[in-house]
């Protein structure tokens, strides 16, 4: 259940940043600089604030949210920024900010790399990677980690970040390319056994931290339907009904979600006592 509750809890942010995104563009373009000025500092504030948290859970969340917000706010509109500032054009259905986006692939590798080669780093999809392609030298580091919150704000901006720029290079072959069918079929199969694996955690903290995955490698699905024009995307066209529906479900998970982490610390201070 605390998978499953993770599982929509992030899944609901996606539509919901997108909405954030399009609304501030649309009606409220004379204040995008400081808008994502404010997003990307709450993430950085929300992320530091971990330091002084003790629950796995929390710090995951927080980290979760952290990383979301620094994204939105540093990532995906500094592009648009420089889309505007050096007039990038858009390749047909692709904007010009996701073009450049596009083009840090050459970045993305030395960073992935890193993750791939870092025996710290203790992710469920790079340790699967590690072992498919033998990687691994040695057991996995071993040791408590104190503070969940910068790892996990990490895993959302890079997971992010490397789902986007396949993506993007996979539309760049072709929207109806053997490339981005290849892709469809790679992430409703990754996305379905990762859900799986997902059910099974019993912990909030591991089962937040491996809700980020899952919910991007899924979402990947959802991108490419709407780019095939399976479905039009309610976070795209502001459908108020529907919106306003994802809004009020996205409160409830993070009610029932928040609610639960009380409780298990109410729980832990009766039993230290």
């Amino acid at each position: 259940m605390k998978g499953m509750i993770s599982f929509l809890f992030i899944l609901l942010i996606m539509p919901l940043g997108h909405a954030v995104m399009i609304i501030i563009e649309r009606y409220y373009e004379s204040y995008m600089v400081p808008a994502a000025a404010a997003l990307a500092l709450l993430g950085i504030a929300i992320t530091v604030a971990t330091r002084w948290v003790a629950s796995e859970g929390w710090q995951s969340l927080m980290g979760a949210l952290g990383g979301v917000l620094m994204w939105t706010g540093g990532a995906e509109y500094g592009f648009v920024f420089a889309a505007r500032r050096f007039h990038v054009p858009p390749v047909g259905t692709t904007k010009g900010e996701y073009m450049l986006m596009e083009y840090t692939w050459g970045i993305l590798i030395p960073a992935t790399l890193y993750i791939l080669f870092q025996e710290s780093i203790r992710c469920s999809p790079v340790l699967w990677l590690r072992r498919k392609l033998h990687l691994m030298r040695k057991s996995i580091a071993a040791g408590p980690i104190h503070n969940y919150g910068p790892r996990v704000a990490f895993e959302m901006t890079m997971v992010l970040w490397f789902c986007y720029v396949i993506m993007l290079i996979a539309y760049d072959i072709g929207v109806h390319s053997w490339a981005t069918y290849l892709l469809f079929i790679v992430a409703l199969g990754g996305g379905a056994y990762a859900l799986y694996q997902l059910y099974h955690k019993k912990a909030w903290g591991i089962a937040i931290r491996y809700a980020i995955p899952t919910v991007v490698i899924v979402w990947i699905d959802v991108e490419i339907l709407g780019k095939w024009g399976v479905f039009t995307e309610p976070w795209i066209v502001l459908n108020k009904p529907i919106m306003i529906s994802i809004l009020l479900a996205f409160l409830f998970m993070a009610y029932l979600l928040v609610d639960n982490l009380r409780e298990q610390r109410k729980q832990r201070i009766a039993q230290s006592h």
